[in-house]
């Protein structure tokens, strides 16, 4: 993990999102698997609460302001919901 969040592997273990025949990882919500080789391209680590508020008001949810940068701030998610959103 870097300064700039949780990375995808990081985030893959944290939430078991790896097939059991570890060829895929599963998106956390379509909740459908991908191949590796297609998820380096679609599947991407995205925070919940914006790292850019320092973890300001994380409190509300039961995390600390340190938790911004830490999977459980994290959503394993393909590429196309987080610029939806």
């Amino acid at each position: 993990m870097d300064n700039r969040g949780p990375t995808k592997s990081y985030i893959s273990r944290f939430y078991q999102r790896e097939s059991s025949s570890g060829q895929g990882v599963k998106c956390q919500i379509l909740d459908e698997y991908v191949a590796h080789a297609v998820a380096q391209n679609t599947i991407i680590a995205a925070h919940i609460w914006k790292a850019s508020t320092q973890g300001r008001d994380l409190e509300e949810f039961g995390l600390c302001a340190e938790d911004v940068n830490t999977a459980r701030n994290g959503l394993f998610l393909t590429r196309g919901i987080e610029y939806a959103f």
